[in-house]
């Protein structure tokens, strides 16, 4: 199942889901998407997808996962 930008009061949001779950954001910069990845208490992983690869690495050592 693919979920696409889940509203921030949809318990989708915020609760762990189980099951083949893809949860999909779009964002319109480098800090919004920061923010999306982090939103989370969970934080077990994280998935970045770019075409700049050096861009990407510094994203995703700002990004607070497992």
């Amino acid at each position: 199942m693919i979920l696409e930008n889940i509203p921030k009061d949809a318990p989708a949001y915020s609760e762990e889901l189980f099951g083949p779950v893809f949860s999909f954001f779009k964002a319109s910069s480098s800090d919004e998407c920061i923010e999306i990845a982090n939103d989370s208490v969970y934080g077990l992983s994280a998935v970045l997808f770019s075409k700049d690869i050096s861009k990407a690495k510094k994203l995703a050592l700002r990004i607070e996962s497992g």
